[in-house]
């Protein structure tokens, strides 16, 4: 049987299961995040073929990496803003 124990040092993640509990949404956002952005780095930032790969379109690409985005953000520096109603009819910042 292989445990934790038995990997190699570089291969465990040490966690504490209070940092690790939360709401299902949170960590379905973190997977998807990371895992969109690791595709996208052995893609080499190319989003169509990122997108291919996951059987997904470009634009849900960019709408779950923004969502997390804001998400972090909203959760860093809450404000009366951070309501998904206030964004409403705000124009979105050229990147």
């Amino acid at each position: 049987r292989i445990t934790s124990a038995s990997l190699p040092s570089n291969l465990v993640e040490e966690t504490h299961p209070a940092e690790t509990i939360g709401p299902l949404k949170d960590a379905v956002h973190k997977f998807e995040y990371e895992y969109i952005t690791s595709v996208l780095r052995a893609t080499n930032g190319d989003k169509q073929l990122a997108a291919k790969l996951l059987g997904v379109s470009v634009s849900s690409i960019y709408r779950r990496l923004q969502g997390a985005d804001e998400e972090v953000t909203s959760r860093a520096t809450p404000s009366a803003s951070s309501s998904p109603r206030a964004s409403l009819g705000r124009e979105k910042e050229p990147r």
